[in-house]
């Protein structure tokens, strides 16, 4: 009953979540979308029913990522030790600095790497690209921390992980270092190639300009998929939003 209860608490926190990251996006989301030619893209509906399209998908994923994450050890521990009022012997201040101080590493590595490929020649930089404004990638960056964890570490992570363990019948809930290994670098991927169609939209596809998204993404799925696995699904949220900020806002304050 007490499980029931804490998945339904978490689910709800992470509900207002969604919602907060999905209407976040959308401004965000829109001026990329300008940017491509029109038969690129098609009819563009109102930024409520771009919203709440968003809200929709990202509560299936949440709702089935927390119950198969809960199967493999995984999971949210961090918030259902919140909304449970569980004692934990977390310290807080570490807990939020870290996080925070790992996003902005993330973020600044990401950022270095890119200018490596701008300067290798790629059309397709944070240094050679109208990006927009930095308030926009600020409400824009919550839905890279929630949406995006919660679709490619909550739910797909730990599908992967789930699925390993029934073909290799690991009965076991806590799962082989290998087999998280596995899923993490393969959730890591599908998280590179679902950035490849705005990609290829904003830039002439070479070489350079595919294996750039596929990298850095796949990089950055791999700290924030280290961080879901070790510390939990609030910690890689947090991280990944700070890493974002470091992207979509300060380096457009400082570079754009």
């Amino acid at each position: 009953m007490k499980s029931n209860q804490s998945f339904k608490r978490v689910l709800m926190v992470l509900f207002i979540g969604i919602i907060l990251a999905s209407f976040g996006a959308v401004p965000y989301a829109k001026e990329l979308l300008s940017q491509l030619p029109e038969d690129a893209v098609g009819i563009i509906p109102s930024d409520f029913v771009l919203g709440l399209l968003m809200v929709i998908q990202l509560s299936i994923f949440a709702t089935l990522g927390l119950f198969i994450s809960r199967k493999v050890n995984l999971g949210a521990p961090v918030l259902e030790s919140i909304v449970t009022k569980k004692e934990t012997n977390i310290k807080w201040s570490s807990f939020i600095l870290s996080s925070i101080a790992i996003g902005f590493s993330i973020g600044s590595f990401l950022l270095l790497s890119d200018f490596i490929f701008y300067k290798l020649g790629s059309s397709l930089s944070f240094f050679a690209s109208e990006l927009p404004a930095w308030y926009k990638g600020l409400i824009g960056s919550f839905f890279g921390g929630i949406g995006e964890e919660i679709i490619y570490r909550l739910f797909f992570m730990s599908l992967l992980v789930w699925l390993i363990n029934l073909v290799v019948r690991h009965k076991e809930n806590t799962p082989k270092p290998w087999i998280i290994w596995v899923s993490m670098i393969s959730a890591a991927i599908l998280f590179a190639l679902a950035h490849l169609p705005m990609t290829t939209s904003l830039a002439s596809l070479t070489a350079l300009v595919v294996i750039r998204a596929i990298l850095l993404n796949s990089i950055a799925g791999i700290g924030f998929g280290l961080l879901y696995w070790k510390k939990g699904l609030l910690y890689a949220m947090i991280a990944h939003f700070f890493a974002d900020i470091t992207l979509h806002v300060i380096a457009v304050l400082i570079f754009g």
